[in-house]
């Protein structure tokens, strides 16, 4: 009867803003069928859902949840569509798709970490520390420990225990 009548749209994924397999009472669905446009395609439908999964008015059929629920159910959503039947006999592209991302996160998950990273300065710019003297890789080289500036400040606060002035 589509597109003379107004459809029943119910959500079959988990969403955190309707309820799964309940018949959503929304301005585009038969609940209001003195609001139906039959020009409305589709994409028009499809559209004015997305507005009202993003707006938090209470509906018949809505939920309340929490953004952070709603972002869980939202991660989960892929390996929930690949558990039913339908979904993956009428969008079997997607399917694929879905698989894929599933493989290559998987595959990230099961690498090694990473090992941590030498402070080193890869840009080959001269870094310079406290009292102007020139880090290497991040650290005072020896040669600088008789700077007179880092023999001043070991002296005056007790900086690196005194390990550089006996150098």
């Amino acid at each position: 009867e589509f597109p003379f009548k107004p459809p029943s749209i119910y959500m079959i994924t988990p969403n955190g803003r309707f309820k799964c397999n309940t018949r959503l009472c929304l301005s585009i669905t038969d609940f209001h069928p003195d609001t139906w446009n039959p020009a409305w395609s589709v994409s028009t439908i499809l559209t004015g859902l997305l507005s009202f999964m993003v707006e938090k008015g209470p509906t018949l059929g809505s939920i309340e949840t929490s953004e952070f629920t709603k972002r869980q159910l939202a991660a989960q959503s892929l390996t929930f569509n690949l558990k039913d039947k339908v979904f993956c006999e009428l969008f079997p592209e997607v399917v694929e798709e879905i698989k894929q991302k599933q493989k290559a996160q998987e595959e990230l998950n099961n690498r090694p970490p990473p090992l941590p990273l030498p402070d080193v300065v890869p840009d080959g710019e001269a870094h310079h520390g406290q009292n102007g003297i020139p880090l290497l890789n991040g650290h005072v080289p020896l040669a600088a420990a008789n700077h007179p500036g880092l023999q001043q400040a070991n002296r005056n606060h007790g900086l690196l225990g005194g390990a550089l002035a006996n150098l």
